[in-house]
């Protein structure tokens, strides 16, 4: 018992500590963006590398709730092609297998983006800059 009580303080300080998009932020992710940074984490502590590939990797949030991407996208064998968007959330899903994610939206402000996924065992972020 003390050990549910215990896991349930730890989760509400988490879910807690995600940062909130302030009101001066950006709130409209459509448009094309630009992969730039990623976290990396082997285990240990992480931190923020260069996004380096041969090709640019841009991924596209339309209008109509459609999510494209460019070849080297990380996340390209989950097949996800629709999104939404609410609060700091980004919803994912797929019309062409079952596969669902979610998001967290970090920051949105300045034509910066930064998410974090749930994907992965180490630490999984990405930040990308919109693409005029």
């Amino acid at each position: 018992m003390r050990s549910v009580l215990l896991l349930s303080v730890c989760f509400l300080l988490l879910a807690g500590c995600a940062k909130k998009l302030k009101p001066t932020d950006r709130t409209d992710i459509t448009g094309k963006w630009r992969l730039t940074e990623q976290y990396v984490s082997i285990g240990g502590p992480g931190s923020w590398q260069p996004f380096v590939s041969l090709l640019p990797v841009i991924v596209e949030f339309h209008a109509n709730g459609e999510f494209t991407y460019s070849i080297g996208f990380p996340k390209a064998s989950l097949q996800l092609n629709r999104y939404s968007f609410a609060g700091n959330s980004l919803s994912m899903s797929s019309t062409l297998n079952t596969n669902t994610d979610t998001w967290p939206v970090h920051s949105l402000a300045d034509n910066k983006l930064e998410i974090s996924v749930y994907t992965c065992f180490e630490g999984c972020a990405y930040r990308f800059t919109s693409v005029e």
